[in-house]
C-alpha cells in the first residue's frame, strides 16, 4: 500500500535523496517488506534517477538470516526484480549474502536481461544459494547484457558442470565471475570457504587478460579447492612471469 501511494506522489520511502548517487544498505537486517519499499524507490526515475550504486549485501531479503532461520518468502526479491526490469541508471548492484535461491536469482537475472536500458556493469551474487538452475539464468543474462564486466558468483552451490558452463560464457564476453575489477592489482581470497567449483570460476578469470591483466598477486590460503582446483589455477597462470600465487 505504501509503495503504491509513494509511486503516485514520486516519494522515496527509503531516505534516498534525488541527487544521491550511491546507497549503502548493507548489513541492515532488511527483510522482504523493506525490499518492497526499496523496489518502489528504484522503479521511480524521479526518486532514484541519479542512483548508480546500490549495496544490499548481508541482509534478509527473502526472510532468512545468514544461518537459514526465518520464514522464506519471495515477495521482496520479486518486487526488486520488477524494479530492475525498468531501472536504467544502476551500474553496480550488490545482493551478496542474502540467502537467494535459484528461483530468486532467476527472477533477478530475467528482469535485467529483459531491460534494454540497463547499465549494470557490476553484479554481486556472492555467498547465496545459486545452484545449476540459477547458473543457467545467470549465464543467459551475462550473454545478453552488454554493459556487464564484473560478476561475483563465488560461495554458491554450483557444481563443476555449471561452473564450467558459466566460465565458457564469461570467456566469450570477457567478464569476471569472481568480482575482480579490470584495474585490480591484488586479490585476497583467504578464508573464503571456496570449493572446487569456485576454483573453476577463478581459473576463468585468471586466464583472461582482459579481466585480470593488471593482477599481479592472488592469495587463496585456507580454502577447500583441492589439488585439482589448484592445478586449474596454476594452468590459468601459465606464462604470467612474476605473478605471486599463494595457497
Amino acid at each position: 500500500m505504501l509503495a503504491e501511494v509513494a509511486k503516485q506522489k514520486g516519494i522515496s520511502l527509503c531516505g534516498i535523496q534525488r541527487d544521491q548517487t550511491t546507497a549503502d544498505f548493507s548489513n541492515q537486517y532488511l527483510k522482504p517488506p523493506d525490499a518492497i519499499l526499496l523496489a518502489s524507490d528504484l522503479s521511480q526515475e524521479v526518486v532514484a534517477g541519479a542512483l548508480t550504486k546500490l549495496d544490499l549485501s548481508d541482509n534478509q531479503m527473502c526472510g532468512l538470516n545468514h544461518v537459514g532461520f526465518g520464514a522464506f518468502t519471495a515477495e521482496g526479491i520479486t518486487a526488486m526484480a520488477d524494479a530492475l526490469r525498468v531501472n536504467g541508471t544502476l551500474t553496480a548492484l550488490n545482493l551478496s549474502s542474502n540467502r537467494l535461491n535459484d528461483e530468486d536469482v532467476s527472477a533477478v537475472c530475467k528482469a535485467i536481461q529483459s531491460n534494454k536500458e540497463t547499465k549494470l556493469a557490476s553484479l554481486n551474487f556472492k555467498d547465496n544459494g545459486i545452484g545449476p538452475v540459477g547458473a543457467n539464468a545467470v549465464a543467459a543474462m551475462v550473454a545478453a547484457t552488454g554493459a556487464l564486466t564484473v560478476a561475483n558468483l563465488l560461495g554458491n552451490e554450483l557444481d563443476a558442470e555449471s561452473a564450467k558452463m558459466l566460465a565458457e560464457v564469461a570467456k566469450q564476453k570477457g567478464i569476471s565471475l569472481c568480482g575482480i575489477r579490470r584495474d585490480q592489482t591484488t586479490a585476497d581470497f583467504r578464508d573464503k570457504d571456496l570449493k572446487p567449483p569456485d576454483a573453476i570460476l577463478l581459473a576463468s578469470d585468471l586466464s583472461q587478460a582482459v579481466v585480470t591483466g593488471a593482477l599481479t598477486k592472488i592469495e587463496l590460503s585456507r580454502n577447500f579447492i583441492g589439488e585439482e582446483g589448484k592445478a586449474l589455477i596454476r594452468e590459468a597462470l601459465q606464462g604470467k612471469a612474476g605473478f605471486e600465487l599463494l595457497f
